[in-house]
């Protein structure tokens, strides 16, 4: 084996440079038979230098200068080139250089690629193209049972994205979240008619597409959305209360404000200590910060029944002095009853869908400048979208490092 690593290769010289390092070789088997009819009536009839690019070496471009010989057949009369299986058939390069270029134009911009392999933008550009071609032949889209629904901005506008939860894959970015796009976009989907559940934010348009597109999947709006209704409302009575504090009060409060959004149960012996300072000299406050932890608990229900009979005793402890600041949460937990609840009979969030979100919004940082085609074809063939699902267990529970008080521990036995 050489420096190519290709065995059947011989290596004539290496030379040093600057910038880079210059490999010549040359194959060390020759044709046997004219590759137009086969005839094994060769001759050779001349030797050429050709130089083809290779994957960067210690962070300089490598170049291939390849002694390819010439021949002719003495039967046909017509002459070629000795085939190199190693090199792009398209492009002056190495075939594992078209690889690693397609590769890296995932992750990084084009002129980033380009600066590190030694070739031009627009060289990168065509090598993505092509790739983008073609594994988008390869993808066939068929609906799973249970899909996700979310949006995430991408060069300023909203985009739509459509999620198989079943399968952890994404199955497409929209150009926008309009109701006819994404309606559109679910009736072309073969096999649609044998999804069973479908997540959303509470956005009415989704709900509309959903019913009309689907009118045989159940409908789950994701529980994070409502929970942070709860978190937006005890927010609401902090800064409420904040603007009749002292100035030293105020600062101290604003600092804070993160103990009260964050669950009981993941706080410090520390940081219960502050959150019982605050919940005891502002009763207010601490009446709106159980209010929010008793909400956050009903979603540990066993069942709707459970959980609805859960919402409703908390509905009655809602004094009338916060349902002002309450009312959003309120508001929804009415208007989407049905599908708020549907949670405890599938199990199902858009948990997978946001952490795409993520990983979408690294990508569009990451391919700053792009077109939004080229963004959609990095988003849609990008390796790392497509997480391995995990197991689901209605016993399994996330394993954190906490210290309990007495009453935290009676309410998570």
């Amino acid at each position: 084996m050489n420096i190519l690593g290709w065995s059947d290769w011989r290596i004539v010289s290496i030379e040093d440079r600057d910038r880079e390092y210059l490999i010549e070789a040359e194959r060390c088997s020759i044709p046997t038979v004219c590759i137009s009819c086969g005839s094994d009536q060769l001759h050779r009839h001349e030797r050429k230098r050709q130089l083809f690019l290779d994957t960067p070496v210690h962070g300089k471009r490598s170049v291939v200068r390849v002694l390819r010989r010439r021949f002719q057949c003495q039967t046909c009369h017509r002459s070629f080139f000795e085939p190199l299986p190693q090199m792009s058939p398209t492009h002056f390069m190495t075939q594992r250089l078209v690889d690693y270029i397609e590769q890296q134009a995932l992750r990084q911009t084009f002129v980033s690629v380009a600066e590190i392999v030694g070739v031009t933008e627009g060289t990168v550009r065509q090598v993505f193209a092509a790739y983008q071609k073609r594994q988008q032949q390869e993808i066939i889209l068929v609906a799973p049972s249970q899909i996700g629904i979310d949006e995430v901005k991408i060069d300023g506008a909203m985009r739509a994205v459509i999620v198989d939860l079943e399968h952890h894959r994404i199955l497409d970015i929209l150009t926008d979240r309009k109701k006819s796009s994404v309606l559109n976009f679910l009736l072309q989907l073969p096999g649609r008619e044998q999804i069973e559940w479908a997540t959303m934010d509470m956005w009415k348009s989704y709900l509309d597409v959903v019913h009309q597109a689907l009118p045989q999947a159940r409908i789950a709006v994701d529980k994070f959305h409502v929970v942070r209704l709860a978190n937006r409302a005890l927010e609401a009575v902090r800064r409420r209360i904040r603007k009749t504090l002292s100035d030293k009060q105020r600062k101290t409060l604003m600092h804070d404000k993160y103990l009260l959004l964050h669950r009981r149960a993941d706080l410090s012996e520390s940081q219960l200590l502050i959150l019982e300072a605050w919940t005891l000299n502002l009763p207010e406050l601490g009446t709106a910060y159980e209010l929010k932890e008793s909400y956050c608990d009903l979603w540990a229900a066993r069942s709707r029944q459970e959980a609805i009979q859960q919402y409703q005793e908390w509905r009655e402890r809602v004094p009338i002095h916060l349902e002002d600041d309450f009312k959003p949460l309120l508001t929804a937990m009415s208007n989407w009853h049905t599908e708020i609840f549907a949670h405890f009979d599938c199990g199902l969030t858009n948990a997978y869908t946001e952490t795409l979100n993520g990983i979408i919004k690294r990508l569009v940082h990451q391919s700053r400048g792009a077109s939004l085609d080229v963004i959609r074809a990095k988003i849609r063939l990008h390796g790392g979208l497509h997480l391995a699902p995990q197991p689901v267990c209605a016993e399994r529970r996330k394993k954190r490092k906490r210290t309990e008080t007495p009453e935290t521990a009676a309410k998570n036995p």
